[in-house]
């Protein structure tokens, strides 16, 4: 059976889970672990750093994405998908939507992270507030050469 296992918060999960408890959990038949995590917030980074400082090295390692995905996959978990830095909320929601949204079509997670990838490379400007009525004045200002001509 396929099956995933989905975080998304302000902190690494190794911060919010002990590790012994992550090694522990039934993920034999879980297909994919989606960790998008490590989400840009002043609140946020202020706890974590408070905590931080709690934390041996060792403790702080195990937070590393890697050292995440590498026990995720011990755990039994097939494909794990992680950031390697931290990102906006905004963004890390904006991937997860569109990488559900197209496995939901039947795409796989590769394909679907590749033109999810694609799409948050591409810039598209915001609308302008006042769109009609600046293509209301450019059809004014158009209309007045005309009858200048």
């Amino acid at each position: 059976s396929a099956g995933a296992f989905v975080y998304l918060a302000p902190g690494p999960l190794l911060a919010t889970l002990e590790p012994s408890c992550v090694a522990t959990l039934p993920l034999g038949n879980c297909s994919a672990c989606l960790l998008l995590d490590r989400l840009e917030s002043d609140a946020a980074s202020r706890r974590f750093a408070k905590d931080a400082n709690s934390k041996t090295a060792k403790m702080r390692s195990f937070e590393d994405p890697h050292v995440t995905a590498a026990l995720l996959s011990l755990a039994g978990v097939r494909t794990v998908l992680t950031h390697q830095w931290s990102a906006s909320g905004i963004s890390a929601t904006q991937l997860l939507l569109s990488l559900l949204q197209q496995m939901g079509t039947g795409q796989s997670l590769a394909a679907a992270l590749s033109n999810s990838a694609r799409k948050a490379l591409v810039y598209q400007p915001p609308p302008p507030e006042h769109a009609e009525e600046d293509a209301e004045e450019d059809a004014e200002a158009k209309a007045a050469k005309e009858a200048a001509k």
